[in-house]
């Protein structure tokens, strides 16, 4: 991997890894860190890393890395001000089982998206989790504005359609 691919997958992931950490550690400088370390990973091991799979592995070693530090720093809170209703349900959530079991339909909620609709799914992500806007998704997939629009619309759809929130994990 030359300079020119690492600097252009670094640009692209750079606030999916920072939003991550950031859901795990609420401290700007060490979200730092630990982007400054996953990026460095993959550096060091990105050459074996299909492509296609580059978002997830990120994804994977910044969540470990995250909580690497929280656990070194005996972090007692994820993040200290909720940003929704949905998000505040689930930091008073503090039964283990129940913890587990959201984070397990989560991953079987994503690899399906992904199984049904992978650019759907990586739009869907980018809004959602690294808060890009819908004229930088465009521009990344060369796709108009109005199809980001409709394919977020369609994978959202397909999400509500296929795992209700009746289930209480997600």
């Amino acid at each position: 991997m030359d300079n020119q691919d690492f600097n252009r997958i670094y640009d692209e992931h750079y606030r999916l890894v920072m939003a991550t950490a950031k859901n795990i550690i609420d401290d700007d400088r060490l979200c730092e860190d630990v982007c400054q370390e996953v990026f460095i990973k993959f550096l060091r091991s990105g050459q074996g890393i299909d492509p296609q799979e580059i978002r997830f592995w990120l994804l994977r070693v910044t969540r470990n890395a995250a909580l690497d530090y929280r656990r070194k720093l005996k972090l007692d809170v994820i993040k200290t001000e909720p940003i929704g209703e949905e998000e505040r349900e689930g930091a008073m959530d503090k039964d283990p089982l129940r913890q587990i079991l959201r984070r397990e339909h989560g991953r079987k909620v994503l690899d399906a998206l992904r199984e049904h609709d992978p650019r759907g799914m990586e739009i869907l992500i980018g809004i959602e989790i690294e808060g890009r806007t819908t004229e930088e998704l465009a521009a990344q997939y060369d796709i108009t504005p109005n199809n980001v629009r409709n394919r977020l619309y369609r994978a959202r759809k397909w999400l509500k359609e296929r795992f209700p929130r009746e289930e209480g994990y997600f």
